[in-house]
């Protein structure tokens, strides 16, 4: 079997939506407790599954035969992306085939993910470094992101209020980060992906105990002048593809049995 990784064209061009590549290996995995058939390719346009985004659907076609997709994973052993499918692959290793993405729902996934981040640079910015995202929830219909406090925080959200800053309730920060989020769409502004380089990863005001998934490719998504993250999902490349994009409320999810309350930011989008 090849081991080498798979080359990830989504990384390069999230409105790729076609393209080839030759079959590597057909042997069936488990999902969630049943084998099902795979494919793994030596170059792939679908995103598997990971960092709060969905994995993308779509179709694969091989020798006059069309496979659809059941799944998509991702194998951080051997950095290969795992393609479930709904039967078995009757080619041989070699074997060339095309990749269809369904193009609506990975730009759908696209600006879920681009909104997830560019509210976690928002609030990281306006509370100067008192919130820093941690986990997004990109999944239709639970769209949210997840905060955590700088090293020095004892007492939670309400110690954020303290401090000098443009708000000092959930109101006022739900008002501050809106405002912020329609100024930079209706500026239409440009999003820019690079492929991180280990050095810049150590200088991000990263949340302790973040880590980059190991073998998975990453980037650094940058908007204008907000502070930069690492990521590895999909992404939009101008804010012009928005029409709105909004936080609904502010709840607070326990983070640890001894640490305080962080506060999680739904949001919807247009």
């Amino acid at each position: 079997m090849n081991q080498n990784p798979t080359v990830c064209l989504y990384m390069k061009d999230t409105f790729l939506c076609q393209a080839e590549g030759n079959l590597v290996d057909r042997k069936a995995r488990e999902l969630k407790g049943q084998m099902l058939p795979c494919g793994v390719f030596d170059q792939t346009i679908f995103y598997p599954q990971g960092g709060g985004q969905p994995a993308d659907k779509g179709t694969i076609h091989i020798n006059n035969e069309t496979y659809e997709l059941v799944h998509v994973g991702f194998d951080p052993q051997t950095s290969q992306v795992i393609h479930y499918l709904d039967h078995e692959i009757t080619a041989e290793p070699g074997a060339i085939a095309t990749f269809k993405v369904d193009s609506e729902y990975r730009l759908l996934n696209a600006k879920a993910h681009t909104a997830g981040h560019l509210i976690g640079s928002v609030v990281q910015e306006i509370s100067q470094n008192h919130l820093i995202a941690t986990v997004g929830n990109h999944m239709p219909n639970q769209y949210s992101v997840l905060f955590t406090y700088d090293a020095n925080n004892q007492n939670g959200l309400q110690e954020v209020y303290q401090q000098d800053l443009p708000f000092s309730s959930n109101d006022a920060l739900i008002h501050q980060v809106n405002h912020r989020l329609l100024q930079l769409i209706q500026d239409k502004m440009p999003i820019d992906t690079t492929y991180a380089d280990p050095g810049v990863l150590e200088n991000l005001i990263l949340p302790e105990g973040y880590e980059v998934p190991k073998g998975k490719p990453c980037r650094i998504t940058h908007i204008q002048t907000l502070p930069p993250v690492p990521c590895g999902g999909t992404h939009v490349d101008n804010l012009s593809h928005f029409k709105s994009i909004e936080i609904t409320k502010i709840s607070m999810k326990k983070s640890s049995k001894e640490g305080p309350k962080v506060p999680k930011l739904s949001y919807l989008f247009s």
